[in-house]
């Protein structure tokens, strides 16, 4: 039987990239090592490697410290070696190094950057493939990115993509600047779900339900979908349904304190975002871009709305108005003008949200992982 070792900086069972992909792996009948944040879950894991322990206070100050000896000897001192030893201590790969450089897997695939050195510290004669899930070298938009990260950013990548077997990301606008700017191929694998089969729920009620989950974080601007909804007409009703910045989230329950057109309601289990998207009738995503990666975002949820049989609604960015245009499941803004989002769901009818729910129904048997992961089997068979 063959060996796949996963590294992620996430908790596999919840975070649905690498969920997905150690599921297709079971199926397929691999062994699964996996390093990565704790958890738990229905994943088949042969050795589960934690990095490290988030509530443990003397772990979380050793990890800032070395974090910081990282961020200033990649900056300052450019010596790879030294770099790169404070790198794995501070993700707390290094305990891992003596058992994983013994077993020579078949595959390592890594779902972050910053573990790419690690991997091929281990690899012996294992085959590697990098899941890019952003364009790293614009990750975020920040001066203190920009001074302390970006460097170190870019000598990862001209250092180590190269020397990958393999190389995917999830759109192909993402596949489309790793070309440009490095030279390099990157096999485009979109993060969709696997298929429900589920009966489809047009609306005949005068109400229109809109529903937007995911990570409340200030950059994403969550504030835009209430003001938008605040200012369109009383069909319209919006449920958040959030996780991440405690304070954040506290700041927008204040902003929707008011309103009884929108409702903050608790986070579902991974395994019920999309029994409880059905419930809906258009999923909501409106993001101004911030740089690169937002630019061309295509998330996770829009392929759960597709798979919930739901209209969606997006700003005009490129890579999820591909999907949109080409499937006739949704809407999208002319622009980033909160004024024409606006006046465009103010003048949607019920028959065309249930058209397109309709297609997103017919979208669904076809934008599945089940399809998706078939690009996955050119490279690991």
């Amino acid at each position: 039987m063959k060996k796949v070792l996963i590294l992620c900086l996430a908790n596999p069972y919840t975070n649905p990239r690498p969920n997905r992909i150690i599921k297709y792996l079971n199926s397929k009948n691999y062994i699964v090592d996996v390093v990565s944040f704790p958890g738990n879950g229905d994943l088949i894991i042969r050795n589960k490697m934690f990095l490290f322990n988030k509530n443990s206070l003397f772990e979380k100050t050793t990890r800032n410290f070395n974090k910081a000896l990282y961020f200033f000897t990649s900056k300052f001192i450019k010596n790879k070696n030294l770099t790169e030893k404070f790198l794995n201590f501070t993700l707390g790969t290094n305990k891992f190094k003596k058992i994983l450089s013994s077993e020579n897997y078949d595959f390592i695939i890594v779902e972050d950057l910053y573990l790419l050195p690690f991997a091929f510290k281990i690899k012996m004669q294992s085959r590697i493939i990098l899941d890019a899930r952003e364009y790293y070298p614009e990750e975020f938009n920040s001066p203190f990115f920009n001074f302390f990260k970006k460097n170190e950013i870019l000598r990862i990548c001209n250092e180590y993509l190269h020397q990958c077997n393999s190389l995917i990301t999830v759109s192909k606008g993402l596949s489309k600047l790793y070309l440009q700017n490095f030279g390099l191929n990157f096999e485009v694998l979109r993060s969709v779900p696997f298929f429900v089969n589920r009966n489809l729920q047009l609306n005949d009620d005068p109400k229109i339900k809109l529903v937007h989950h995911g990570n409340a974080n200030r950059d994403r601007k969550i504030e835009n979908l209430i003001y938008i909804v605040n200012h369109l007409d009383n069909r319209y009703i919006l449920d958040l349904y959030l996780v991440g910045d405690k304070q954040y989230i506290k700041e927008l329950k204040q902003l929707i304190f008011s309103s009884s057109k929108i409702r903050i309601l608790e986070p579902v289990p991974y395994n019920m975002i999309i029994p409880m998207l059905s419930k809906y009738d258009v999923g909501f995503y409106y993001l101004e871009p911030n740089g690169l990666n937002t630019t061309f975002n295509l998330p996770n949820k829009i392929f759960e709305f597709i798979q919930a049989r739901l209209a969606i609604f997006i700003g005009p960015s490129p890579d999820m108005a591909d999907i949109i245009t080409e499937f006739k499941c949704g809407f999208i803004a002319n622009t980033f003008e909160i004024k024409d989002s606006i006046n465009l769901l103010n003048n949607l009818t019920l028959d065309e949200i249930n058209l397109a729910k309709k297609n997103s129904d017919i979208a669904a048997k076809i934008l599945c992982y089940e399809n998706e992961i078939k690009k996955l089997d050119t490279i690991l068979f």
